[in-house]
């Protein structure tokens, strides 16, 4: 009888025993999992911000929630295509591994809705690893109107442009993530075979240039038409290297030459832009190329309706454009820009990938 009650005592303490283990063994294991998706999020901005030299309006900062919209878009879209997102107000690099900030430079457009012409939203995104920004991208959108652009307010409008950018951003966001490794090398570089080219910053106005400054500076020309100029870089597939520096003698020079028009539609005259292409090879500029367009003043269509600054953007775009297509043609008879200096640059490279549809 003793014998019996030692072996049910036994097997009744076995299976505390048993059942104690197993509890530990679990707790261990979600202890381990909690800590491995600590690890392993990625930290996104939102809301985002305006960085702190944005050519925005104060009536577009005050009245519209483009940072909240921007954020928390990106936030949803990143969370469909990625687990372990997760939102952050303010960022710390020496908090958070894996980071997103989202910056807004540009935010352009007048009140009174689809009435006043285009609105134009700028943002970039930065990728951090382990305390360093890894990978930037620049995007940039504009209203298109449609059959109710005109009864749609300005915010409204702008707002949409911002959930819009989102959805970009966060497919940005997902291909450079797979293509982090462990040590925040980038794997993947874009899928092209074109040589870099080096872009000089910032886009200046040209010595002479018959420019009117102040809606130069209002419109936020030199800023729209740098994001321009790499949003349609990465659409044609054309890796780009950003410089700050001052003494690069080997790369690509943007220069306004020319930016005039009155204020409000067609109805007060031709808009005209003007921007230089300047090729510099060991600090001599071996191309050059000027790109003018200007407004046709029709009665009808979408330009009709354009206040100044989204007419001059519009020009803009479409110089920067025709530009770049005449440069990427030119390098594939003559590769000035293809230097030992312009290759292993420094700077940082723009990811390269496809706008989604």
């Amino acid at each position: 009888m003793q014998a019996l009650y030692l072996l049910i005592l036994y097997k009744e303490g076995g299976g505390m025993v048993f059942r104690l283990l197993r509890f530990l063994s679990l707790f261990f294991a979600w202890i381990t999992a909690i800590s491995a998706y600590a690890q392993d999020s990625i930290y996104i901005q939102s809301p985002a911000r305006f960085s702190t030299d944005s050519v925005t309006r104060d009536a577009l900062r005050q009245e519209c929630d483009i940072e909240r919209e921007l954020g928390e878009k990106t936030l949803v879209f990143t969370r469909q295509r990625m687990t372990n997102v997760e939102s952050v107000i303010d960022p710390d690099p020496l908090k958070h591994k894996k980071m997103v900030t989202l910056l807004i430079p540009v935010a352009v457009g007048s009140g009174g809705g689809g009435w006043t012409g285009n609105k134009i939203l700028n943002a970039t995104a930065e990728y951090w690893f382990d305390g360093q920004i890894v990978a930037t991208e620049s995007f940039i959108d504009s209203s298109r109107g449609g059959v109710l652009g005109g009864f749609r307010g300005t915010c409204s409008i702008v707002e949409n442009i911002a959930a819009k950018l989102a959805k970009r951003i966060a497919l940005w966001i997902k291909q450079t993530d797979q293509s982090i490794g462990p040590n925040g090398e980038l794997l993947v570089e874009g899928k092209t075979t074109r040589p870099p080219i080096t872009l000089i910053r910032p886009i200046q106005l040209a010595l002479g240039a018959e420019v009117n400054q102040s809606i130069v500076a209002e419109c936020a020309l030199p800023q729209t038409t740098e994001a321009y100029f790499l949003d349609m870089a990465r659409r044609l597939k054309q890796p780009i290297l950003l410089t700050n520096e001052s003494n690069i003698k080997d790369g690509l020079k943007l220069t306004l030459v020319g930016a005039s028009g009155l204020g409000g539609t067609a109805f007060t005259g031709e808009k005209n832009v003007s921007l230089r292409f300047e090729v510099l090879v060991n600090d001599v500029i071996k191309q050059t190329q000027d790109f003018e367009m200007s407004t046709i003043g029709a009665i009808i269509g979408p330009a009709f309706w354009d206040t100044t600054c989204p007419a001059l953007i519009r020009l803009a775009r479409k110089a920067t454009l025709t530009g770049l297509k005449w440069l990427i043609k030119s390098r594939e008879v003559e590769n000035p820009l293809q230097t030992p200096s312009a290759v292993n640059s420094t700077a940082a490279e723009t990811t390269l990938r496809e706008r989604p549809n």
